[in-house]
């Protein structure tokens, strides 16, 4: 067994509560979430913190989170917001000899990261992530690699490839959270609602084990590195870079966009508006949406469906795949300058 997949079967979620109350007494600014999604309108506002993790006259925190199954019972997964100096290195790599490279990359760049950082591994044996604390330094929200494939591998619309994503915790323009990650329960489920993955640990301390200060700490320039040794160590290993798909210019149709339209993306936004679409591409430099924000689609869908992007001209649109078509103007969505933004 690698270091790539060496995650402990024997660490099981606890309780939800008890994991909540240990993550919050650590320092973790916590999120009720089903799978890898929050379930908590508003989670990533400023005044989220103030609203559920802080005593006030009603009772003390301890107990508002008790009330959580209660008043969410869909969520027995939790998750963290990336904030108050939490970090992540993200590795998206389901290949052992591609996860063993990230792993040497992190020790030669970070070695105390590799050395004592908690990580998470999620339904895949080769997916981890590091949690770290941010040294303060220049602000980040994302660094990300270059996608890889091997040669004749197909990259379309379902599959991503293999990429490092470092989230630094910057907030978006707003003041907003720009990322968060599941660390407890379960990962996924199976369309009949059985639970397909949880959340493991590596062999060492889990999240909950270790305070926000103790985390091991990444530099930007750490992290610049990182993703330099890893794209590197790609390329040696045969692997070849795939770039993302160009926005087509047009399309058969054009979608309005209101402030009643809502999307659901692969980042964990849901039912989102287009506002905060346009934060979660700034926060992430890619994203992607179910289709289910045209008229006549139902609830739920792919949320890796369709593409998110930014135009030349700093129109934020939506390439729907298999209808050639683009989601456009945002009529009535405000009064700044996005209200008016086309597609095409």
């Amino acid at each position: 067994m690698t270091k790539s997949n060496a995650s402990n079967p024997a660490a099981q979620p606890d309780e939800p509560t008890a994991t909540r109350l240990r993550l919050l007494a650590a320092g973790y600014r916590i999120l009720p979430n089903r799978a890898k999604a929050p379930v908590r309108n508003g989670w990533q506002t400023p005044g989220y913190v103030a609203q559920e993790l802080q005593s006030n006259a009603k009772g003390s925190v301890a107990e508002r989170v008790a009330r959580w199954p209660r008043r969410f019972p869909e969520a027995q997964s939790t998750g963290v917001r990336l904030d108050n100096g939490l970090a992540v290195i993200d590795g998206d790599v389901d290949d052992d000899g591609l996860a063993g490279a990230l792993w040497s990359a992190i020790e030669a760049v970070a070695p105390e990261v590799a050395a004592t950082a908690p990580v998470r591994y999620g339904r895949s044996a080769h997916k981890a992530a590091w949690f770290v604390r941010f040294d303060g330094g220049e602000a980040f929200s994302r660094i990300a690699s270059k996608r890889f494939a091997r040669p004749g591998d197909l990259i379309d619309d379902t599959s991503r490839g293999h990429m490092v994503e470092i989230f630094g915790g910057r907030p978006t323009s707003r003041g907003y959270s720009s990322k968060q990650f599941g660390v407890a329960g379960p990962h996924s489920y199976n369309d009949d609602g059985t639970v397909a993955a949880v959340y493991r640990w590596g062999f060492g301390p889990t999240l909950a084990d270790r305070a926000v200060g103790e985390l091991p700490e990444l530099t930007t320039k750490q992290a610049y590195a990182i993703i330099d040794a890893f794209e590197a160590a790609a390329l040696a290993l045969g692997w070849q870079a795939v770039p993302a798909p160009l926005a087509p210019d047009g399309g058969e149709q054009v979608y309005d966009i209101t402030e009643a339209t809502r999307f659901d993306t692969n980042r964990g936004g849901i039912q989102i508006s287009y506002d905060d679409l346009c934060d979660e591409l700034e926060a992430y430099g890619e994203l992607r949406c179910s289709a289910n924000f045209m008229p006549g689609r139902g609830a739920g869908g792919n949320t890796g469906r369709c593409w998110v992007f930014r135009r030349h001209d700093g129109v934020v649109g939506v390439h729907v795949y298999g209808e050639g078509s683009l989601s456009g103007e945002a009529r009535g969505a405000g009064g700044d300058d996005r209200a008016a933004r086309q597609a095409r």
